[in-house]
C-alpha cells in the first residue's frame, strides 16, 4: 500500500541554472531558463527612477511626495513578486526543481523545518514523516517550491505563496 504524504518539497536546481546563467545555455530553453533565473534570484528593481522627477518639486508637496513614493514602492514590491512567481512556474515547467521529499506533518511550515538541516543533514535522519528523494544536498530555502496534494506554493522569506492565486497564503499553508 502506498502512503500519500502531504507535501511535497521541490527544491530549485541552483548548481545547473548557475551554471547555465554562466554559460548562456544552449538550447532556447536553457537560455530562457537561465534569464529566468537571474530575474527571479534578483531583488530589483529596488526604487523608481522616476519618483525623483517629482521628489521635493515645486508642482508637489513632500507630503505627496512621499505618498507617490509609498504608492510606487506597493507597485514596485507586487510586479517583483510577479515576475519572481512567473519565472519559478516556469523553471518548474522546464524541470529544474527537483523533487526532495515527500512529508507529512500537519503545515507547510512544518514541512519545510523537517527538511532543514540544523546538527546533522536532515536527509539522514530516520524519521516515519520524512521521506528523501533524488539525494538531496541542501536545505529546503527560499525560491523553493512546497506541494500541498495539489497547490503549489512558493517560499518566500516573508511566508509562502499560493501559485495559483498569485498572492500570499493568508492561511496556514
Amino acid at each position: 500500500m502506498k502512503t500519500e504524504f502531504a507535501y511535497t518539497v521541490y527544491h530549485v536546481n541552483h548548481i545547473r541554472l548557475l551554471a547555465l546563467e554562466r554559460t548562456g545555455g544552449d538550447t532556447d530553453d536553457e537560455k530562457m531558463a537561465a534569464k529566468d533565473y537571474q530575474s527571479m534570484m534578483s531583488n530589483l528593481p529596488r526604487h523608481d527612477p522616476s519618483i525623483r522627477n517629482t521628489f521635493g518639486s515645486e508642482t508637489r508637496t513632500l507630503a505627496e511626495s512621499i505618498e507617490d513614493k509609498n504608492r510606487n514602492l506597493k507597485q514596485m514590491n507586487d510586479r517583483k513578486l510577479q515576475r519572481k512567481l512567473g519565472c519559478a512556474e516556469r523553471l518548474f515547467k522546464l524541470g529544474y526543481y527537483i523533487e526532495v521529499a515527500s512529508v507529512d506533518l500537519p503545515t507547510g511550515q512544518e514541512a519545510v523545518t523537517a527538511t532543514t538541516s540544523v546538527n546533522e543533514r536532515w536527509w539522514l535522519i530516520d524519521s516515519k514523516v520524512v521521506r528523501p528523494q533524488n539525494e538531496p544536498w541542501r536545505s529546503t530555502d527560499s525560491y523553493d517550491i512546497v506541494k500541498r496534494f495539489h497547490e503549489y506554493f512558493f517560499k518566500l522569506p516573508l511566508g509562502f505563496v499560493d501559485l495559483k492565486e498569485k498572492a500570499y497564503a493568508e492561511s496556514l499553508v
